[in-house]
């Protein structure tokens, strides 16, 4: 190991890399990495997780320098919370236990306040104060954390993911739960979560092998709530995913790919998402592939096909609000909206933009699956990328479904512009 930057910190795990000549070391010999930056990043709060109900484990992106041990007044928790001690944990230096006084309760929700000037381990102080909600965890009961998406056929190379949704008014731990393939009986059939991550009510965390690996394909927007940590073997046919803590059965799902919208060619990379949380798990008319409209799958953010059973359901429609545009680049106008609202999963949608002589100038959307809701815009411009003419067009849209359900309109709309 060989140091990088004499004149910073020595005892920081970012100041020292492995010796890069094929000797092993430079014994001697200036260090092979002299010169070189080493890691200067801010540190950044992730989470903070309580240990017990005086105790609250902060973790950070980056090392912390030393001055940071036993420096509790950078720390704060309110309501009502003392921080009397700051530990620094070696010996990756990520990480900073917190000793409270008065415990914790387990009803209230708390927030942690990191005071600027908090020490990195390399660069300089932060400038910027950072919060974080936290609460002390509770039990999860069955019914309360739910199977709410599951991708059990990843792309090629890809990872599968179980994403699972707080349905209590509780805040709960992940750790400790043990995720089950109950339809395999050899092989690699059962994990424990063995790392921490608190879900508040309504949120949704994602459990996967792979956290990048889910970032570099969908579209994550809550990625503080993605989860490293083996799955058992989901098969890309049929299988089960159940849900245990201590024990107890919280929820379990036998999914199948006849879940899938029949009219995919490929179901790889598309989940299976849950429509409506309050209809029971084993219904299969409670799942449907994730909207192509999204990218097959919304991990961490709500369904694509949710559907809230206490809400009043509006008839299949596409509307246009606005019926102009002017692509101009003026912020007004410039491109046409269109909304889209289904009153259940499965429609796909063809949307064609039609000269008034009926010729077609684009094809807008082609065969999508929809989401529950959504939008499609045109910004002027035909199927070769140039902008259409000023004058008068149709939007040209057809919904189908599955089940043979088919219907047709005819929007006309204005391409305005300045001669």
């Amino acid at each position: 190991l060989e140091l990088i930057d004499p004149d910073a910190h020595i005892n920081c795990p970012g100041n020292w890399r492995a010796s890069r000549p094929a000797g092993g070391g430079t014994p001697g010999r200036p260090s092979s990495w002299a010169g070189e930056a080493a890691d200067t990043s801010l540190p950044v709060l992730l989470r903070a997780i309580p240990q017990s109900p005086s105790e609250l484990l902060l973790t950070f992106d980056s090392p912390l320098g030393p001055s940071t041990n036993g420096n509790a007044g950078l720390f704060s928790v309110s309501p009502g919370i003392s921080v009397m001690q700051a530990f620094l944990q070696p010996p990756a230096r990520r990480e900073v236990l917190l000793l409270l006084d008065p415990e914790l309760d387990s009803l209230t929700a708390y927030t942690l306040g990191v005071a600027a000037g908090l020490e990195s381990c390399l660069g300089p102080p932060t400038t910027d104060a950072q919060s974080l909600p936290f609460g002390l965890p509770r039990k999860p009961a069955p019914g309360e954390l739910i199977i709410n998406e599951v991708l059990f056929e990843p792309q090629t190379g890809g990872s599968d993911f179980v994403e699972l949704r707080n349905l209590s008014d509780k805040l709960i731990n992940l750790e400790r739960l043990v995720i089950q393939n109950t339809a395999k009986e050899t092989g690699n059939t059962s994990q424990l979560v063995e790392r921490p991550l608190l879900v508040f009510p309504g949120e949704q965390a994602v459990i996967t092998g792979s956290p990048q690996d889910i970032l570099d394909r969908y579209f994550v927007p809550r990625p503080e709530l993605l989860l490293a940590n083996a799955l058992p073997t989901l098969e890309a046919d049929t299988g089960n995913v159940t849900v245990y803590f201590e024990g107890v059965m919280i929820d379990s799902f036998n999914y199948s790919d006849d879940y899938h919208f029949p009219l995919l060619s490929d179901t790889r990379g598309v989940s299976l998402e849950r429509i409506s949380p309050q209809a029971p798990t084993q219904e299969p008319g409670n799942w449907h592939s994730g909207a192509s409209t999204v990218g097959f799958a919304t991990p961490t953010g709500e369904n694509s096909q949710f559907q809230d059973p206490g809400q009043a359901l509006p008839e299949n429609l596409i509307r246009i609000a606005n019926k102009r545009l002017s692509p101009d680049g003026d912020g007004f106008e410039d491109v046409l909206l269109i909304d889209y609202e289904t009153a259940e999963p499965g429609f796909v949608a063809n949307i064609r933009i039609l000269d008034h002589q009926g010729r077609e100038v684009r094809y807008l959307v082609r065969n999508q699956l929809l989401a529950n809701r959504g939008q499609f815009q045109w910004d002027g411009t035909d199927s070769n990328g140039e902008k259409a003419r000023i004058g008068i067009y149709v939007v040209w849209i057809e919904l189908f479904n599955p089940e043979g359900d088919v219907q047709r309109s005819k929007e006309s709309i204005v391409l305005a512009g300045r001669f």
